[in-house]
């Protein structure tokens, strides 16, 4: 079970090796070679996550600039907008992703999510500039040829 553990099971359950066995001495304060001394702090510190953002720029009734990431992150929060109830009926809409930093699989499903709706509404939608990350997800999955490029 080595390795299976919190902290790669380098350490019996609540640290209980003996200080023989961790080869220090209990008056120097610490219970294994790789922990901390008692009092200076017990578990690694967390890096903190930035945060991710996207934005959508209008910049014509029928142009939609996307910028940030893309990303299981920042999808829900863009999915909640309802962008696509935005469109004119009978339209064409471009979005370019010419802006994207970060794109990744849950940003290609809102694409397509977004080309279904389209369709539904008789709204011709187009996708410039997409990313080469986003590309390569959808070469690999095989959706490359349904994606509206330009």
């Amino acid at each position: 079970m080595e390795g299976v553990r919190r902290h790669g099971g380098r350490c019996e359950s609540g640290g209980q090796l003996s200080h023989g066995l961790c080869g220090r001495n209990p008056r120097q304060g610490a219970r294994c070679p790789h922990r901390p001394p008692r009092g200076q702090g017990g578990a690694p510190k967390r890096r903190r996550r930035r945060m991710s953002r996207v934005d959508v720029e209008r910049q014509a009734d029928d142009q939609y600039l996307i910028r940030g990431e893309l990303t299981l992150a920042t999808v829900p929060a863009l999915e909640r907008r309802a962008l696509p109830a935005q469109w004119p009926a009978q339209a064409t809409v471009r979005l370019d992703l010419s802006g994207v930093t970060r794109s990744d699989s849950a940003g290609l499903a809102l694409l397509i999510e977004w080309l279904r709706v389209a369709r539904s509404r008789n709204v011709r939608l187009r996708l410039a500039e997409l990313p080469a990350q986003m590309r390569e997800i959808a070469r690999i999955s095989d959706l490359l040829p349904i994606l509206p490029l330009d």
